[in-house]
């Protein structure tokens, strides 16, 4: 399945039937036996797995003062404290 967000610009044209079409395998559900495919990540604009990954990486390794914690953090927060209080 391709999602229309995943079709690209002018995906209405593109994406005509009888056509063929090169696409990125995005996503695969085993359970559900889905496979998720892009259009869009094989022109060449989408952000590789990699420089996504090292975004995120670095995005959660020194937050901005001027910005609330993230849900995540103060998960581990709370999950740290208990963990000195057991000890």
């Amino acid at each position: 399945m391709c999602h229309i967000s995943e079709a690209g610009e002018d995906a209405a044209t593109k994406l005509e039937t009888g056509l063929e079409h090169d696409f990125k395998i995005i996503k695969i559900n085993v359970e559900e036996k889905k496979v998720g495919l892009s259009l869009r990540a094989t022109s060449g604009h989408e952000a590789s797995r990699a420089q996504v990954e090292s975004y995120k990486k670095e995005s959660h390794k020194a937050p901005s003062p001027a910005l609330p914690p993230l849900l995540g953090d103060l998960i581990n927060l709370r999950k740290s404290e208990k963990n000195e209080k057991s000890e």
